[in-house]
């Protein structure tokens, strides 16, 4: 069995259980939080392009279970009480600490839009597109830091660059995919194979003028 952990809601985490159910995999989702939150964000810069699966098509599909936080009580007996291969980091809009990574001996997985260690922390797509570079996804192991666990494998994602909001869009369903090839690669395996990362950098958000220099970016790549 797989743990899909998240926020209730959350549109990483229900783009990514539409990619494990049309991939057949079983697996549960361990959702946090008491109310439905809508991620704004996502909704202005993908320009509307992207609709993950509605929650009550996935709480139809599969078994749901809510929790307050990754603190509650509920939730460490849950696991503690199911057997598991390895869960996935689908937002759980928290930081992980030492007893929450404990909770799972056979580790949490990430699924980061970047080349690490290189493209760690904010707007790594961008940050890979302005350098003139692929845009990469690392899946590797949670840690207690922010993108620094060991490294399990690398996938180049296949995005659409029609305009900046349709590359944004395009970015966790193609994440997604990577998700579910990666999870059916390993449900048969007893332990996850993970490299740890040398050092790197951490990109900061950015700023709304180098973004402009983005979409510059991505027009003369859909103009090849």
């Amino acid at each position: 069995m797989i743990f899909l952990l998240t926020r209730h809601n959350s549109y990483i985490g229900r783009e990514y259980a539409d990619s494990l159910i049309q991939s057949g995999l079983e697996f549960v989702v361990a959702a946090f939080g008491d109310q439905p939150k809508i991620e704004q964000m996502e909704e202005v810069r993908c320009g509307g392009h992207w609709k993950p699966l509605e929650t009550e098509k996935i709480s139809a599909a599969r078994k749901v279970e809510r929790f307050a936080s990754i603190t509650d009580p509920r939730f460490h007996e849950f696991i503690r009480n199911n057997e598991y291969q390895f869960a996935i980091q689908g937002d759980i809009g928290e930081i992980a600490g030492r007893s929450f990574l404990n909770l799972f001996p056979n580790g949490i997985i990430n699924f980061h839009p970047g080349d690490l260690p290189e493209y760690r922390g904010c707007n790594a797509p961008e940050w890979q597109i302005l350098e003139g570079n692929s845009v990469i996804c690392t899946a590797h192991l949670l840690d207690e830091g922010i993108d620094t666990g060991p490294i399990i494998k690398k996938k180049e994602l296949a995005l659409k660059y029609e305009s900046y909001s349709k590359m944004r869009a395009s970015v966790y369903p193609a994440v997604g995919k990577f998700v579910a090839e990666l999870s059916t690669e390993l449900i048969s395996q007893r332990r996850i194979r993970a490299i740890p990362q040398g050092s790197g950098n951490h990109r900061r958000r950015m700023p709304h003028e180098i973004l402009e220099k983005v979409c510059q970016a991505i027009r003369e790549i859909e103009d090849r």
